[in-house]
């Protein structure tokens, strides 16, 4: 598993993949790169030693699902399992594309998570940078709740309408 939980634990995912909507579709990009300016592909790696999480029990993992987001087609990244991910946490991709991904975490709170690039340029040989990300994992507000909280500004602005017309009525 790339989180190493049992079926049916929690997780919270960033990333939609497949058919699923109103969520941000994350990834990583290499088409404004020249694929005559670069010999071979571009390597991203996952740096889990130089990442930090929001507590020692905390995981984090990156994967690919099936177009209809209901397998897991490939594990890329993962602190709990880097041996399982498909090149030990680094992915592999050519100029000129893009790629999708869904970001798990096992924990709420802060992670900050370590990338490498590393490409070799026609020109300039071999070039690599770091970067970190932080995401934030919180909880998702239900449906149900944020229906009650629109409910409950509509009936605070009709309550608001009545006043209003009894004080214009009351100073005729």
């Amino acid at each position: 598993s790339v989180l190493g939980l049992a079926d049916g634990s929690s997780i919270w995912v960033l990333g939609r993949g497949g058919l699923t909507t109103y969520q941000p579709d994350i990834g990583w990009a290499t088409e404004e790169l020249n694929p005559a300016d670069w010999i071979g592909n571009i390597t991203i790696t996952f740096n889990p030693g130089s990442s930090t999480m929001p507590s020692l029990t905390a995981e984090f993992g990156m994967y690919v699902t099936n177009f209809a987001n209901s397998t897991m087609d490939a594990s890329i990244f993962s602190t709990f399992n880097p041996a399982g991910t498909v090149a030990g946490n680094s992915f592999t991709m050519g100029t000129g594309g893009h790629q999708h991904f869904q970001w798990a975490f096992t924990e709420l709170g802060q992670y900050d998570l370590s990338f490498t690039w590393t490409g070799t340029h026609v020109t300039d040989g071999l070039i690599s940078t770091e970067a970190t990300f932080s995401v934030q994992a919180v909880p998702e507000p239900s449906t149900i709740a944020m229906l009650g909280i629109a409910g409950g500004v509509g009936v605070i602005a009709v309550v608001r309408r009545k006043a209003q017309r009894s004080a214009g009525q009351a100073n005729a």
